[in-house]
């Protein structure tokens, strides 16, 4: 069964629900973090330096989220190249 969820869009400080569709999950920094052992600081690094995927949803000023299709892409690459 597909999941939904609904949006939340900030528009000049009025919140407006959008209509609910489907959405793939959306990871935080801390659940990256333990999918891929790394800290957030390491990540950040490797971000800077091209070397891990940026995140895909930045939904605040402070909070983003990153697809989880970005990070299992970046994971079975990276086991690729290991293999090698």
């Amino acid at each position: 069964m597909p999941r939904y969820t609904l949006i939340l869009k900030v528009i000049i400080g009025v919140y407006v629900f959008s209509e609910v569709m489907m959405a793939e999950n959306l990871l935080t920094i801390a659940q990256v973090c333990e999918r891929v052992s790394m800290s957030a600081s390491h990540i950040r690094k490797r971000i800077k330096l091209g070397k891990f995927p940026a995140a895909t949803h930045r939904l605040s000023t402070r909070m983003v989220r990153w697809s989880e299709s970005s990070i299992n892409e970046w994971i079975e690459k990276t086991h690729e190249q290991k293999k090698h």
